[in-house]
């Protein structure tokens, strides 16, 4: 039910068809031609979804719905919610789509809490960007929890460090489709925030 109502929200909010049987254009046209903005913004919509290089959603059923209903128009979802991060042989599918899911840099939630589990590790990722726009790779750690689980720690122990048990792995990706005229700097900063 949760996964449905996700993928529902996804297809709303970028204009796609509700109907699952019918997606509607893959190109989005559907919701461009309607001049879909964001319900209250006086913003311009998405001239062109194509360059939409990083897509974030909450959770990886979110990330997956959007790569189905914007076939080639995004380069990268990143989504996070499971509290860890997806394995490094599934970050790039055989059309050159990124699907990054981060783990957990608050290391953990209430579930590990209520069972007595022991934290999940701390992971992140940091991912390299080329002059011309590529994505070339991403560094993904996990630093992993030390100490009994959080619901065997007594009340008067004073809170538990993390261990030194720190992995590291790098994962290159291949080539992406990008514009050959465009380029990429710290000196560009980050874009207006614009609807699809």
């Amino acid at each position: 039910m949760v996964d449905r109502l996700q993928r529902e929200a996804v297809r709303e909010a970028v204009g796609a068809d509700q109907s699952r049987a019918d997606p509607g254009p893959a190109d989005g046209t559907a919701a461009r031609a309607a001049g879909a903005t964001a319900p209250g913004l006086d913003l311009e919509p998405v001239a062109d979804p194509r360059a939409v290089d990083i897509f974030v959603v909450h959770g990886p059923v979110a990330a997956e719905e959007v790569r189905e209903v914007l076939p080639g128009q995004v380069r990268q979802t990143v989504s996070g919610h499971v509290h860890a991060q997806n394995d490094n042989d599934e970050l790039q599918g055989d059309g050159g789509i990124i699907d990054l899911v981060e783990g957990s840099t608050g290391a953990g939630g209430l579930d590990d809490i209520v069972r007595g589990a022991r934290r999940p590790p701390v992971q992140f990722s940091i991912e390299s960007v080329a002059a011309d726009c590529q994505f070339t790779r991403v560094v993904r750690f996990s630093i992993a929890s030390g100490g009994a689980a959080v619901g065997a720690v007594p009340e008067t122990a004073t809170a538990t460090a993390y261990s030194d048990d720190v992995t590291a792995s790098t994962v290159y990706f291949r080539p992406q489709e990008v514009d050959e005229d465009r380029s990429c700097g710290t000196d560009l900063g980050i874009g207006a925030s614009r609807p699809w």
